[in-house]
């Protein structure tokens, strides 16, 4: 089997959170409070903005293979402290094996996938990605059924896919690169002079950073609209679902429609529904969520494709790194943004700022490319 195809299994096997559904409720059965609990998730997002940039350019340097295993192996690490875990500290101790493992394979995974395929990155990456959402779609409902038999099930569930992600991960060939990072500032320096690339950085994080925070206010805002819990989960499924479409069939969308087209659909699907979730206040108006994967898989896709067609082999997972660190800084910024919004006026005035500001960010992203000399297809 080829690697690139090896990776496209590996990928979505290591990400089948079956534990989402019972984290709390397993971590409350062990003693800890609700705010402890809570504690380990703000220590776990400070840690992958600490780590995305450092851990790129160690894939940038090194074999990324080896990074990718270790990024697995700490990943199994945090698992199996979380299976034999009865304190407060061995549970902090998990999370920050799965800051690490998270940090260690954002970046080197799409990097990987870049140099196995070249030009044809768009159409595997988004087959990758397509898996990955599926994935996720009976994650939760496996996680669910497993958790209703015990609270622990999910746990060894999550150990076993691991392993298996990393025995499978020692079959992968090392990509070939003809260049490899010498120090982590030479990297940043080359991202920061690129001002074409700092700034597509800039504007996939905000989009992606912004929409994410949607999240969190959906499920009051559906149940002020007396939607029930069992209709808005099939709804968070079904988004899932359609965004593995859309990943999955981006290569062919990119051919009918252009990829500035592409682009620009982000932010204008974006605007749309926080405009709609903004300014009305009924049960159609909860619909307008099924706009959420059209952004959310072409963002998934598009931004790495943006990346890497702009960057030398040495920089690669740094780059990506970097933009995964600045879209989790405008997300959490905007999470407490929005949360002082909802509370100030309410949840609609939160989703109708939110529509203002990517309507701005875009709009001055696409007036900047509609001057610049480069090519959107990069160097």
């Amino acid at each position: 089997m080829d690697s690139k195809d090896l990776l496209k299994i590996i990928t979505p096997l290591w990400q089948i959170y079956v534990v989402v559904p019972v984290l709390v409720l397993y971590l409350m059965e062990k003693g800890l409070s609700l705010a402890q609990v809570l504690f380990l998730q703000a220590v776990f997002a400070a840690l992958i903005i600490v780590l995305e940039i450092p851990t790129g350019y160690l894939s940038d340097r090194f074999r990324r293979k080896d990074v990718f295993i270790a990024g697995l192996a700490a990943q199994l690490v945090g698992v199996g402290l979380y299976i034999v875990g009865q304190s407060f500290t061995v549970f902090l101790g998990a999370e920050i094996a799965f800051a690490l493992s998270r940090a260690l394979i954002s970046g080197t995974d799409s990097a990987m996938m870049y140099e196995y395929v070249g030009k044809a990155f768009k159409k595997e990456w988004g087959e990758l990605k397509s898996w990955l959402y599926f994935y996720g779609f009976f994650a939760n409902i496996i996680g669910g059924f497993l958790g209703g038999i015990s609270l622990s099930y999910p746990f060894y569930f999550l150990f076993i896919a691991t392993l298996t992600s990393l025995i499978l991960a020692l079959a992968l060939k090392e990509p070939e690169r003809k260049e490899r990072a010498q120090s982590i500032k030479g990297n940043m320096n080359a991202i920061i002079r690129d001002r074409e690339l700092l700034l597509g950085i800039l504007f996939f994080a905000f989009m992606n950073g912004l929409l994410r925070v949607f999240l969190w206010p959906a499920q009051p805002y559906a149940k002020e609209l007396g939607i029930s819990l069992t209709v808005f989960g099939f709804f968070l499924g079904l988004i899932n679902l359609i965004s593995g479409v859309i990943t999955r069939y981006i290569h062919l969308l990119e051919k009918v429609l252009g990829e500035a087209t592409l682009v620009a659909l982000i932010p204008i699907t974006e605007v749309l529904f926080s405009t709609i979730w903004g300014l009305f206040h009924t049960q159609l108006a909860f619909y307008a969520i099924l706009l959420v994967p059209l952004s959310r898989g072409l963002t998934s896709v598009l931004r790495d494709d943006y990346i890497h067609k702009r960057v030398s082999s040495k920089e690669r997972a740094t780059a990506i790194s970097t933009s995964s660190m600045m879209k989790a800084l405008i997300y959490s910024a905007w999470l407490i943004g929005f949360g002082y919004v909802a509370e100030t006026f309410n949840l609609q005035g939160g989703f109708l700022i939110t529509a203002v500001f990517i309507a701005i960010i875009s709009v001055l992203y696409m007036f900047y490319n509609c001057f610049r000399s480069r090519s959107l297809h990069g160097r």
